[in-house]
């Protein structure tokens, strides 16, 4: 008779067997997401004006439900944990089979149960972005190095798809199954390193985490900032994770960022930033609580941080007075207040992780916000018939032209211009107008200069 196995052994083992699955289902995400052709041929991305545009489109989110969902109906779910619409918008969602349960059309009364997938077929805008190319600094078998422009975030979020460098990558320079290494900020640009393979990524990302690659960042402040070195080690508290927004608070993590200026012409200096952690908004924080907000930094140097704009933390009435001002900025002063507290009650939770993965603990919706803040311009609220004219006519005349991006001519095909970027009844947001920005607003003075990794042979010196 053979002895029996330890109980400790056999735990041991299925905890072994369970990450190793869970650590092959995460490897294979990596490789899946954002990159096929089903998924670049969803719409069509063209340039006029200088920005880069994206046709509207229909795409389906799909989450498990939560555990507080359970119980509930599906029509109640939407209603209270998404008030970015109105209860009729979901009613009429429901009964049209936009919102459905296991793949199957529901009722009003229909139960959400554990495990129950519930998907959002929804009419999706992108906001635009710059036309500038993304720069191929360094391609080999092992990683890939870019200059990313500003306004464009680095991976699916928020409101953007297609407009991210993975979707761009894949779709205009072939770039598949790439690993992201680090991520710097939508409206930042810079350097911008993706590994190859996971074994790469692996190594890289150990050398990250492990605060052996120096990076260096170049900024334009307003005022004359300090001719001597500056160290600013103030804790970062993230004060809104729907939103992104942050300050120095002591209950925040710690960081550490040191600055010295390169120059200075009487109104603004150009600094150097050394960024010894990588919080978010970290250069930026701190620089705001220095009283030397980056000259267009559109949040941290916006007066509703108080006259001193944020400066050392005086004159700032609350966090709620701010995210209040600054969203009711973002949303003029006409419909502000009623989508000021939809906003405030949803921030679209689903919409800020990786649209083509999403995690159970997340919800859909049909409209998304990385940023209410930051990733839209000046809203204009018009007449639905109105935009759909003057929006009609804009398509026609799409239609017949040739849209070339990145040195890649492509005709819009008439038929599948019209199918992908027709007005949707039901879409919110086709009866919005949303003026163009300039291509130059589209900037922040926030660079990712070069990033430095130690040589393995001088560890115990400074050298890089």
């Amino acid at each position: 008779r053979l002895p029996d196995v330890p109980n400790t052994m056999s735990k041991r083992c299925s905890k072994s067997s369970f990450s190793t699955r869970k650590k092959a289902k995460r490897e294979t995400r990596a490789r899946k997401k954002g990159f096929d052709e089903e998924k670049f041929s969803e719409t069509t991305c063209y340039i006029e004006k200088g920005l880069r545009k994206v046709l509207p489109y229909y795409f389906t989110f799909s989450v498990h439900a939560k555990g507080r969902w359970i119980g509930s109906t599906v029509y109640d779910v939407f209603c209270k944990e998404f008030r970015a619409e109105t209860p009729q918008f979901y009613k009429r969602a429901i009964e049209a089979g936009r919102i459905t349960v296991n793949g199957k059309m529901v009722s009003l009364e229909t139960v959400v149960r554990d495990n129950d997938l519930i998907c959002h077929r929804v009419h999706r805008h992108e906001p635009p972005v710059t036309a500038d190319s993304l720069e191929i600094i360094k391609s080999d078998d092992d990683i890939l190095v870019i200059n990313k422009p500003s306004s464009i975030p680095v991976h699916p979020c928020g409101r953007y798809r297609h407009n991210t460098v993975v979707f761009l990558l894949g779709r205009e320079h072939g770039f598949k199954n790439l690993h992201t290494l680090h991520r710097i900020d939508r409206l930042t640009s810079g350097i911008l390193m993706f590994a190859r393979s996971a074994s790469k990524a692996r190594e890289l990302e150990i050398e990250i985490r492990g605060r052996k690659v120096l990076k260096e960042y170049v900024c334009r402040v307003q005022g004359e900032f300090p001719s001597d070195p500056v160290e600013c080690s103030q804790p970062i508290l993230i004060v809104s994770h729907k939103i992104g927004l942050c300050r120095v608070s002591p209950e925040g993590k710690p960081c550490h960022t040191d600055f010295c200026r390169l120059s200075y012409n009487g109104e603004t200096s150009v600094v150097k930033c050394l960024p010894h952690t990588g919080r978010m908004h970290q250069i930026r924080v701190h620089l705001q609580w220095l009283g030397y907000p980056i000259v267009n930094d559109p949040v941290y140097n916006h007066s509703a941080w108080g006259p001193n704009r944020g400066k050392k933390g005086e004159g700032i009435s609350s966090v709620d007075t701010v995210i209040r001002e600054l969203l009711m900025a973002e949303f003029g002063d006409g419909d502000g207040n009623s989508q000021l507290r939809a906003v405030k009650c949803s921030f679209q939770p689903l919409l800020e992780i990786d649209a083509d993965n999403p995690k159970p603990a997340e919800a859909p919706c049909q409209r998304e916000t990385q940023s209410q803040i930051e990733d839209d311009t000046d809203t204009e609220i018009k007449s639905g018939a109105s935009h759909c004219e003057a929006l009609s006519t804009e398509l026609d005349a799409l239609c017949d032209s040739t849209a070339r991006a990145d040195g890649i001519s492509r005709t819009v095909d008439d038929v599948s211009c019209k199918e992908s970027c027709r007005t949707d009844p039901d879409c919110t947001e086709c009866g919005l107008c949303r003026p163009d920005p300039q291509p130059q607003d589209l900037v922040m003075y926030l660079h990712a200069l070069r990033y430095m990794v130690r040589i393995a042979s001088m560890a115990e010196s400074d050298d890089y």
